[in-house]
């Protein structure tokens, strides 16, 4: 035999009466290999074949010898092969991991929903809401200088720029991005967003009474679902764009782009949303009193260009 390294295939002779070297050497799908018996002798002719057999021989080894070239190479594929078993396995570890996150997010969601509809019975007296009268222009109020995105009442998937001004989801769940400082709400409060990205498919921008922070979760809950948050949606998922306490009122969503530019206004008894100059829902309600902070809410898969959503404040 070569020294060089070799394919080694044995096979046993089932028609023994029919076997030729070409025909084992098909059988095993190496056609220019050197066919041995079990003690490795070489069966270099038919004849040789036939002593072989009629002396009670029924099993060959059939040798395809390759070349080092070959041999290197076929190592090289071996170790691509394990590295790609390998990250196969990462993939399948780390699918597992996320899939077993989306599975504890989902649980804490709906007991979230629950609590929430605990509350919105407990508290139904608090805020009533009825359609108000709409104006064509936003209010020729300032827009307040101070505000900004606080960290301190941001989910912990967002990000924020060093000036506070810009907000951006980085991941699909539920996430609650608060400003700084709080307003009065007897006292008319206007404020602007532009969208400096297109929206995913939860994002809402509105208003939070500071009596219901403490039942709010930054990381779980979407803003217009809490009983005390007043939100708009511009995402086609809403049938009805405006959101309190869980609840869907006014035009459809999915106005908003890139580029577009939404209104907060709240004054003693109504918020009104505005898109690029014009009103396009207004909520006017009793008993609304107390502090309160504007915010947005992001939530849902990706947009078409990529992203979660980046706003900024407009100033």
């Amino acid at each position: 035999m070569s020294t060089e390294t070799a394919l080694t295939i044995s096979v046993a002779i089932q028609n023994r009466c029919k076997a030729t070297l070409p025909m084992i050497r098909k059988a095993v799908g190496c056609s220019e290999g050197s066919v041995y018996t079990a003690d490795l002798a070489v069966l270099k002719t038919e004849k040789d074949l036939k002593g072989y057999l009629e002396a009670g021989g029924s099993n060959v080894m059939v040798v395809n010898e390759i070349s080092e070239e070959e041999t290197q190479r076929l190592d090289e594929e071996v170790v691509l092969l394990r590295a790609t078993v390998e990250r196969m396995r990462e993939e399948k570890m780390a699918l597992f991991e996320q899939i077993k996150g989306q599975t504890r997010e989902m649980a804490i969601q709906k007991y979230r929903i629950a609590e929430l509809e605990k509350e919105r019975k407990a508290t139904k007296d608090i805020i009533t809401c009825s359609v108000g009268s709409l104006s064509a222009c936003p209010p020729d109020a300032p827009l307040p200088v101070s505000l900004h995105f606080d960290k301190k009442f941001c989910g912990s998937s967002v990000e924020l720029s060093a000036d506070g001004l810009r907000v951006k989801a980085t991941h699909s769940y539920n996430k609650i991005a608060l400003c700084e400082p709080a307003f009065d709400s007897k006292q008319d409060t206007y404020a602007e967003f532009v969208l400096k990205t297109n929206i995913s498919k939860f994002t809402t921008i509105g208003v939070i009474l500071e009596s219901g922070l403490s039942r709010l979760n930054l990381n779980t809950d979407s803003l217009g679902e809490h009983p005390y948050s007043f939100a708009w949606g511009g995402h086609q998922y809403w049938t009805a764009a405006f959101i309190t306490d869980g609840s869907s009122k006014g035009p459809k969503g999915g106005e908003w782009v890139k580029g577009s530019r939404i209104g907060v206004f709240v004054s003693s008894n109504a918020v009104s949303f505005y898109l690029d100059g014009s009103l396009k829902h207004q909520h006017v309600f009793t008993n609304l009193e107390g502090t309160f902070r504007f915010g947005v809410g992001f939530g849902g898969p990706k947009s078409g260009d990529g992203e979660y959503g980046t706003i900024d404040i407009v100033v």
